[in-house]
């Protein structure tokens, strides 16, 4: 993680990955913020990382749990090269793949894994398009969330339902050293998605579900 954390702010102005840049900071804003839901991995799985942006939290939970199978999806071209490089620099192994998430879930990566997990990516409505689209059934999409996302859990019910998913809970927790309260939204996919989503690129945000 260390060698990561130091990869990561080398490259930061060029490819322009995180604002905290902070020792301590970094440690659990990034480092154990994407650890909260360590256990909800199992050994094994195919998880991907959506809006992977600079490794978070997809990074941290391969190099604790080397068993799982880990895809990185991320849009920017810029972002997904330095994230390649990173997996090269640090001897993880990992796939990164350069594509928008709709585009993906319509194609290749569509109900193919085991976790799809996103942090800092966009609204539940949103987020709900983008990535169970991408969960097998019987899979889970855990959305990484502030302090209070009741409102917009409630705002993505129709989403869920037309992608498959049904609210399984929300984990709610503290970081440490006063850093902020952190939410775990646990979607699990009951049905396949609706035919005809995700839609085209960009129509979740321009229209959200």
């Amino acid at each position: 993680m260390a060698r990561h954390a130091r990869h990561v702010l080398d490259n930061n102005v060029q490819a322009g990955l995180t604002e905290i840049t902070g020792t301590e900071a970094m440690a659990i804003k990034h480092y154990v913020d994407s650890l909260t839901c360590l256990h909800l991995v199992k050994a094994g799985e195919s998880l991907v990382d959506v809006g992977a942006g600079a490794g978070f939290p997809g990074i941290p939970l391969k190099i604790m749990e080397p068993s799982i199978h880990l895809t990185l999806l991320e849009s920017s071209v810029k972002k997904a090269r330095f994230l390649e490089d990173t997996l090269a620099h640090i001897g993880l192994p990992g796939r990164v793949v350069n594509m928008r998430t709709e585009d993906y879930g319509r194609d290749a990566g569509r109900e193919s894994f085991d976790v799809a997990v996103a942090r800092a990516v966009a609204k539940m409505r949103v987020l709900s398009e983008y990535c169970l689209g991408l969960v097998r059934v019987g899979g889970l999409f855990i959305a990484m969330k502030g302090p209070a996302p009741h409102q917009e859990v409630s705002e993505a019910t129709r989403a869920m339902r037309l992608m498959g998913g049904r609210l399984q809970g929300i984990e709610t927790l503290d970081l440490p050293s006063g850093y902020g309260a952190r939410s775990l939204v646990l979607v699990r996919k009951v049905s396949p998605s609706s035919s005809g989503y995700p839609r085209n690129a960009g129509m979740a945000t321009k229209n959200p579900l």
